[in-house]
């Protein structure tokens, strides 16, 4: 793909990449009774949709194009929200599905046709959303009157921006995958009878106040959750190994005087 320029943004718009789809078929076979008492018929029905296209590997097939919004595609939006600013509203409040619409309309299709809007729908790749949103805010840019050779600038900030916020998000789940990590290796460690210990008063805890526990009781849930919390979450909080219960002295250690035969857990107090 060629460096992004005004001649290209001017005539061509904002380069895209796409999913290449084909339309998939399903039947479903049953009896049906055409009228009350009749004797039941065969009947099929068919529901058609668009699915993206994989080949023999099973990776999705993808097509570059560009995004660019002219004269027709514009009538299109104006004709679907009412006005410019019914677009505007909408892509505020509900940006999926009106990027859908602007993206159908882009691309030769009519978005008050229920069928195209879920091929095109189709089309747009999940992981692509914020590379499309940023496309779109150019190719308005662009129709709205700003000059090319700005908005190539625009489109660069933009690309920047989304490196940066993918940079960080990843980032983010490499803190939870080790997060997580940690917490079952701190489960691991416990014996299973003080897992089974932890595993009743959390649900004690739950039982009585689901929605509002304490600090603490909420760090006890995370742990046995097993969903990353703060490394300060166990401070205050041990352990303790079980330990054999006590003996009365002409009694054997399982009989009635030890008050319980369970281990018990310290709560470091």
């Amino acid at each position: 793909m060629p460096n992004l320029t005004a001649q290209i943004l001017r005539n061509l718009g904002m380069p895209i990449r796409l999913a290449e789809v084909v339309q998939s078929v399903e039947s479903d076979t049953k009896l049906v009774a055409p009228s009350p008492g009749a004797m039941p018929v065969e009947t099929t029905t068919y529901k058609t949709s668009w699915v993206k296209a994989l080949d023999e590997n099973g990776e999705m097939q993808t097509l570059r194009t560009h995004l660019r919004l002219d004269n027709n595609a514009l009538a299109l939006i104006e004709i679907y929200y009412g006005s410019m600013k019914g677009f505007n509203d909408a892509l505020q409040s509900r940006s999926s599905g009106t990027m859908r619409v602007a993206f159908t309309a882009a691309l030769g299709f009519d978005p008050n046709d229920e069928d195209d809007l879920k091929r095109v729908g189709a089309m747009l790749i999940d992981e692509d959303s914020a590379a499309n949103s940023g496309a779109l805010q150019v190719a308005l840019a662009v129709a709205n009157g700003v000059d090319p050779s700005q908005a190539v600038g625009l489109a660069e900030e933009t690309k920047l921006t989304i490196k940066e916020m993918k940079a960080e998000a990843e980032t983010e789940m490499a803190k939870h995958l080790e997060d997580a990590a940690e917490e079952r290796r701190q489960m691991k460690a416990l014996t299973e009878p003080q897992q089974e210990i932890l595993r009743q008063i959390a649900k004690d805890l739950e039982a009585a106040d689901p929605e509002a526990p304490t600090p603490q009781e909420k760090q006890l849930l995370d742990l046995i959750d097993l969903r990353p919390i703060d490394r300060l979450a166990l401070a205050g909080w041990e352990a303790s190994t079980p330990t054999e219960p006590e003996t009365t002295p002409g009694k054997s250690g399982s009989g009635s005087g030890s008050e319980s035969d369970e281990p018990t857990l310290s709560s470091g107090q």
